[in-house]
């Protein structure tokens, strides 16, 4: 379990979706829109599990008869969670159900981790291939995106050293941006005004424009979640220490995520 979510406020934000939860007369809402219009949550940790609180209550509906709990989900991927109720889960319908393709996938921020003020954009993110975790098209240039590895929220991009990316254990909001292009049916990747991100002896560098070095975004079965390749390999995180990171060619890639704000 993720010791960040013990006694601290957060919000859900429902994992690839523009949406967010509200929690009313005893139930789930699911709502359109920025995560800072959701409620605020609280987490009590138990042994395999975390207790959901609301409004200085546990959350315990009546119909159901049992506690709210935050639970690991069973994605390849760090800090995303389902919501269960006995053994019933929360699902796309803001009803509590078996677990299916419908059981709903959260994932929790604290205000402290927001930019941008509420943004009341509504728009189905059914509509777009290549999302945010938090539901936005990532070619929408109203927003700006950053990045999550693994689910991680402190592992962010951060700058680049000799022209080489790497990432540092900041909270994500002091990271450059990035901003996506299409070109031959690829999407390609920009690092805050530096250029493309590209591969140069199995490790990322930064180019001016597009070319045969150039890396790419892969989907995976997750929506929302990628991986960093070329064309010949994929890109993974090597720690040299908590505050220093770099990608490097490997013949498996870190799961990777863009935060819109």
């Amino acid at each position: 379990m993720s010791d960040s979510l013990i006694y601290k406020e957060y919000r859900f934000s429902i994992l690839g979706q523009y949406k967010t939860l509200k929690y009313e007369e005893d139930s789930f809402i699911i709502i359109s829109g920025h995560i800072t219009q959701g409620d605020i949550f609280r987490a009590i940790e138990r042994e395999n599990s975390f207790l959901v609180e609301h409004n200085n209550s546990l959350l315990f509906p009546l119909s159901y008869n049992s506690e709210v709990e935050l639970v690991i989900s069973d994605l390849d991927l760090e800090e995303i969670y389902n919501i269960k109720c006995g053994d019933l889960y929360l699902d796309i319908y803001a009803n509590f159900s078996e677990f299916s393709q419908s059981t709903l996938y959260v994932q929790t921020y604290t205000d402290i981790e927001f930019i941008r003020t509420n943004k009341t954009l509504d728009y189905s993110s059914d509509y777009f291939d290549y999302i945010s975790l938090n539901g936005v098209n990532l070619f929408d240039n109203s927003f700006n995106f950053l990045l999550i590895i693994d689910g991680r929220h402190e592992l962010s991009s951060n700058d680049f050293i000799e022209e080489s990316i790497c990432v540092g254990s900041n909270e994500f909001y002091y990271s450059e941006l990035f901003s996506f292009e299409m070109y031959d049916s690829k999407v390609f990747i920009k690092y805050g005004n530096f250029g493309y991100i590209g591969a140069d002896e199995s490790q990322l560098r930064i180019f001016p424009y597009i070319n045969d070095n150039s890396v790419f975004l892969e989907k995976t079965d997750v929506k929302s979640v990628y991986k960093i390749r070329s064309y010949n390999e994929y890109f993974r995180l090597e720690f040299y220490k908590s505050s220093y990171m770099e990608f490097f060619g490997s013949s498996y890639g870190n799961n990777i995520q863009f935060y819109a704000y």
